[in-house]
């Protein structure tokens, strides 16, 4: 065992590594879907286990952030700390431990929550002290919590911060190959991670090399290959999300889905903040149901001009600085000449420098069950390819 030394750390497996290299098709994995809260559990102690200088701890949620390395003792007889409820403190402490030079440290808390070590975080990011943030219960995911305990401000807010970078990883896979590259980078670091759990994504489009640009396409069009109509962009638990969606754009019966599905509902919640877009109505008018149903019948007319399908490709964005650092002949590859819509159950501003059109959350969540909130705030298959066809006219 070495001191920062972690070229010999074995990571996890969370999906067989032979039939993830040869996933030629995109697929779903629910069945064994862990969040990525524990999925980085597993992570942490196993670079712990061949690291004696990886020290860490959380303030007073260990068990929820999934902290713990399990075969070691309390500080000072082991690598585990136990902050208490001082986030601020948490992250000095950190920045100590970094700056030592012998440790690599990790702090962990609530996404929400890190609004409260912000000024150490800025002091780290000032040094390029190599500390790793863990922040689980990234989204309005968390659920019945409610409004105070969804974070929606605080990942724009980071990824404004210089020198810092903030993983957002779509799944357990992903999440690995975050640390592979994060482990050799001396900046701090966040992981944002979720509360709920992911399916894993099969995709031999998932590796070191890939999840290091910061943003890649994890799942390719069918029908049109290397000329898609439409890019669905997300991290974190969007990319199964636009996963599932790519798959009804690229069917034949996208008409039929949205007739079958919770359009009205959600256009009865949502629709002044769809049409404020086009400025079709003052944002605190009432609408009629008559309207309701004229954008309805509008939105059904447009999807049957689509009966053989929309090319559609995703590209999981785990690191929004890293890829934002890559070169325009890159981002050209990715994103191809395709429209791209940003998928992100957040604020999601920053997400206009590399977008069309953005579904983001418009204001604070709400309490309630994380699956019903995501419909809600239009984190759904129908609310997504909505703005499909209004980015395609």
């Amino acid at each position: 065992m070495r001191l920062k030394e972690f070229s010999n750390v074995i990571f996890p497996h969370f999906s067989d590594p032979v039939s993830l290299q040869n996933a030629k098709v995109t697929k779903l994995d629910s069945k064994n879907a862990i969040a990525t809260r524990a999925s980085n559990g597993k992570i942490l102690n196993a670079i712990a286990k061949f690291n004696a200088s990886f020290i860490g701890g959380s303030a007073d949620l260990a068990p929820s952030n999934n902290t713990a390395i399990k075969d070691s003792k309390d500080f000072p007889q082991g690598v585990n700390m136990h902050f208490g409820i001082r986030e601020h403190a948490m992250g000095a402490i950190s920045n100590a431990f970094a700056n030592y030079g012998i440790f690599t440290p990790f702090c962990a808390t609530f996404f929400v929550f890190s609004d409260y070590l912000a000024p150490s975080i800025r002091i780290a990011a000032l040094m390029k002290s190599q500390v790793f943030y863990i922040f689980t219960h990234d989204s309005i995911g968390v659920g019945e919590d409610g409004a105070t305990h969804e974070p929606i401000e605080q990942l724009s807010h980071l990824r404004a911060m210089p020198n810092l970078l903030n993983w957002r990883v779509a799944d357990a896979n992903e999440n690995v190959c975050a640390w592979q590259n994060a482990l050799d980078i001396n900046l701090p670091q966040s992981f944002i991670l979720s509360r709920q759990n992911l399916p894993l994504i099969e995709s031999s489009a998932i590796t070191r090399e890939s999840v290091g640009r910061g943003g890649y396409v994890i799942s390719s069009s069918i029908l049109a290959g290397e000329n898609p109509q439409i890019t669905l962009l997300a991290s974190g638990s969007e990319v199964s999300l636009a996963i599932k969606t790519q798959e009804i754009l690229e069917s034949s019966n996208i008409a039929e889905f949205l007739k079958n599905s919770d359009l009205k509902a959600l256009l009865e919640q949502k629709i002044i903040d769809f049409t404020k877009r086009k400025n079709a109505l003052h944002f605190e008018s009432k609408v009629r149901p008559s309207e309701i149903d004229s954008i309805l019948t509008d939105v059904l007319k447009r999807a049957k001009k689509f009966s053989k399908g929309i090319s559609t490709q995703v590209v999981s964005l785990p690191c929004f600085e890293l890829f934002s650092l890559q070169d325009s002949e890159y981002k050209r590859e990715v994103f191809k000449d395709s429209k791209v819509l940003g998928i992100e159950a957040s604020r999601g501003l920053e997400l206009f420098r590399i977008c069309d059109d953005v579904l983001g959350m418009e204001g604070f969540g709400a309490s309630g069950k994380g699956d019903l909130l995501f419909k809600k705030y239009g984190f759904s298959i129908e609310g997504i390819i909505f703005l499909v066809l209004e980015m395609l006219g």
